[in-house]
């Protein structure tokens, strides 16, 4: 059985826009750090690891397991299979899904290469 995700905290609540504007913000020294942290709701510790370098700016969480113009191509090749009357199944999808990755000689990051329960949920 696959767990239920449920957010804990209430952290990460900026845009990646907000990050980049505050950021520059500081960076022309229009505005102190407490100043910019306030108006941008942005916790002035993340913006002053942003400024030292100590955090990058990409997003928090997991990498996704396939790219997502992967993933757009394989909904694009379900939904051409249905329009052409085949009857769409898990499993079956799990194999296209497979036959796929080996086609583009794409690495097979699942576990008895076809797609679990996580996959799934996010897809």
């Amino acid at each position: 059985m696959v767990p239920t995700y449920q957010k804990k905290t209430t952290r990460f609540q900026y845009s990646r826009e907000a990050l980049e504007a505050a950021l520059t913000v500081l960076g022309k020294g229009e505005m102190s750090l407490e100043r910019v942290s306030s108006r941008f709701r942005i916790p002035t510790s993340t913006l002053h690891d942003h400024l030292k370098g100590l955090r990058s700016k990409k997003g928090a969480g997991r990498p996704p397991i396939l790219m997502k113009e992967v993933e757009r191509e394989i909904a694009l090749t379900c939904i051409t299979l249905q329009e052409l009357g085949f009857p769409l199944t898990r499993d079956y999808v799990g194999r296209v899904v497979s036959q796929y990755l080996s086609d583009k000689l794409i690495p097979n990051p699942f576990s008895d290469g076809v797609p679990g329960e996580c996959w799934w949920k996010g897809f």
